[in-house]
This record gives C-alpha cells, sequence and structure tokens, in this order.
C-alpha cells in the first residue's frame, strides 16, 4: 500500500474526500505564493513537510529537488523525507538554498530552537508561513482551529508560538535573520476554514 492509500485508509467515503480536498488545497494555496520565490533547480528544504504535497508540487511545478523533514511520517507524497528529533537538523551547515516552514512553528516545543536551525543550514533565503495572529478575531479563530486539529488529528501546539507580525520579524532577527519581508496572504488556504497566513520571506544576516 502506497504512502498516501496508508494516510487515507483511516477515512472512507465523505470523510476521505473531505481529507484529500483539505491537503490538496492547502497545498495549492501555498504553491501559489511559494513557488515564485523559488529559483529553478534549487536545494530546498521543507521543515515540518507534513503531508508532503507542498513539497511533491514545488518539486515538480519549479524543478527542484526538495527534501522534507519533520518529526513523524505523515506523508502523502513521494517527496523523500527525513525524521528527525525535533532539534538538531541532520544537515549541514548553509546545505539548502531556500527553506520553507509552512504552519508549523507554533507546534514546537522551542520554536526560537528551531529558527536557529533553519538559519544555520539556510545560505539563501526562509519562506515561512505563520497564522495571521493580529485582531482579537483571528486570535479566537486560529486557537479554536487548532483545538480541533489537536482532538482530530493528535497536533498538539503551544499558544506561546503564535505571534502578531512584530513578534515574528523580533523572532526571525534574534536568529540571525534580516529583517523580513511581510507578505499577507489574500483569501484563505481552505475557504471553510476561518484562518488567514503571512508570509515571512527572510535571508540570513
Amino acid at each position: 500500500m502506497s504512502a498516501v492509500s496508508q494516510r487515507l485508509s483511516r477515512a472512507s467515503g465523505w470523510g476521505r474526500r473531505i481529507d484529500q480536498g483539505i491537503h490538496g488545497r492547502r497545498a495549492a494555496f501555498n504553491l501559489r505564493h511559494i513557488a515564485p520565490l523559488v529559483p529553478r533547480g534549487a536545494r530546498v528544504l521543507d521543515l515540518g513537510a507534513g503531508d508532503g504535497l507542498l513539497a511533491g508540487q514545488l518539486a515538480r511545478h519549479n524543478r527542484c529537488q526538495v527534501l522534507g523533514v519533520d518529526v513523524e511520517d505523515r506523508a502523502l507524497s513521494d517527496v523523500p523525507l527525513l525524521l528527525y528529533d525535533g532539534a538538531r537538523l541532520p544537515l549541514a551547515d548553509d546545505a539548502v538554498d531556500v527553506s520553507i516552514c509552512v504552519a508549523v512553528l507554533h507546534h514546537c516545543d522551542n520554536l526560537e530552537a528551531v529558527l536557529g536551525e533553519l538559519r544555520r543550514v539556510t545560505r539563501g533565503k526562509l519562506l515561512l508561513i505563520e497564522d495571521r495572529f493580529e485582531s482579537w478575531l483571528d486570535r479566537l479563530c486560529v486557537i479554536a482551529v487548532h483545538h480541533y486539529l489537536r482532538a482530530v488529528e493528535s497536533m498538539p501546539f503551544r499558544r506561546a508560538g503564535f505571534g502578531d507580525v512584530a513578534t515574528w520579524r523580533t523572532r526571525l532577527a534574534a536568529a540571525g535573520f534580516r529583517s523580513a519581508e511581510v507578505i499577507p496572504l489574500p483569501g484563505r488556504a481552505v475557504p471553510w476554514i476561518p484562518v488567514r497566513n503571512v508570509l515571512y520571506v527572510a535571508e540570513p544576516a
């Protein structure tokens, strides 16, 4: 049984179709915003690759080499996946041209350490997507959705891991990245999930 079949076998009927739709929509949405920032042929790290669909689409679209890294195997694609301990990335210094990290850091026990590792292995740019967390409504929607994910998909999160634009700029600077370009993403990755995202584009200082 393929990785895709193993993952989706947890659901059947309408549940499986919903699962496929959510994962596919998220990957396509994020690809639209990330792909123009990744040079063709680049060596790319997808930290917290999750289902791997974004990594697979990016590899095909940009004809680049993408390596997924995560603490567990949730892969739905055939992109190479390295499992790691959540602390030190199994890569050499300046190993990749571009690192991408999509809605991952708020799940980490020590996001500052993970950002430090991203800085160590990235020689080009970091593309970081995190949930918008500016208003009370943003906060309400983000926290509610993540309580649901924790209950349904066993995905723990740290409330302190969220942050507004100023907080993320401070975190990135502390990790050794230059002041980040901030790009609020239009629309929602999945229309019926009330969370919006922000893309931070940073380079090593």
